[in-house]
């Protein structure tokens, strides 16, 4: 993970008024630039936040008999199979994305808490109950160039039945950084797309580290003619 608070996959509140049929542009290689400027949605209260911690901490009385249930990792092949999402829903679930992670790179966790579902938001109120987390919430800090995520790929987006939708979201594509999650999203009455649930998928292995060549050593490695 790049940092720890990425893995709290944060509730269906309203986003600011922004075109997001507009924002999801991609570079050559089908990348997606998560710039902070993105991040327009409004900030979730933490005072709100909290208030939700204890409900996320007491079990819910639904049973969830979805194949994923109670899963925080998987791989490859248990992704379940729907239908390849229409054009309109992947575009929305690109630039839900987009803006979640453009909050994330700004430093402003409570913008992204509206990018997610009250399920999600749920287990970012348990966390945000840690004093120290809700201070680094309270005051937003942006992450340092080297520290941000430098693009994001949205892929294999499907449909289901009931009416949630699922995508391979990869951040720091080809970057040692990188790690893949299979996303849940739920359709809010707003018709936008939220994240409800974050798997990781265990098998994709990230390229590794290039090892720093010390002054020289490159030459002198290298036969002479």
């Amino acid at each position: 993970m790049l940092v720890t608070s990425r893995s709290l996959v944060l509730s269906a509140l309203a986003l600011a008024a922004v075109a997001m049929p507009a924002l999801a542009q991609e570079s050559g290689d089908g990348t997606i630039d998560p710039r902070p400027k993105y991040c327009t949605t409004e900030p979730v209260a933490l005072d709100a936040l909290l208030a939700l911690a204890e409900a996320a901490a007491t079990p819910s009385a639904d049973a969830d008999e979805s194949p994923l249930a109670g899963k925080t990792q998987i791989v490859t092949a248990d992704i379940p199979a729907g239908a390849a999402a229409d054009e309109e829903t992947a575009k929305a679930i690109q630039d839900t994305e987009l803006i979640y992670a453009s909050c994330y790179n700004k430093g402003d966790f409570l913008r992204a808490a509206a990018l997610l579902s009250p399920r999600g938001q749920g287990s970012l109120a348990q966390a945000a109950s840690d004093p120290a987390i809700a201070a680094r919430f309270a005051t937003p800090e942006p992450f340092k160039k080297d520290q941000r995520i430098p693009g994001i790929a949205v892929e294999n987006i499907q449909t289901f039945e009931d009416g949630t939708a699922s995508a391979v979201v990869t951040w720091a594509p080809g970057d040692p950084r990188q790690e893949v999650n299979l996303h849940l999203y739920v359709k809010g009455a707003d018709g936008l797309w939220y994240i409800d649930r974050e798997i990781e998928i265990t098998d994709v292995v990230a390229p590794a580290a290039a090892t720093p060549v010390a002054d020289g050593a490159e030459a002198a490695a290298t036969p002479s003619a």
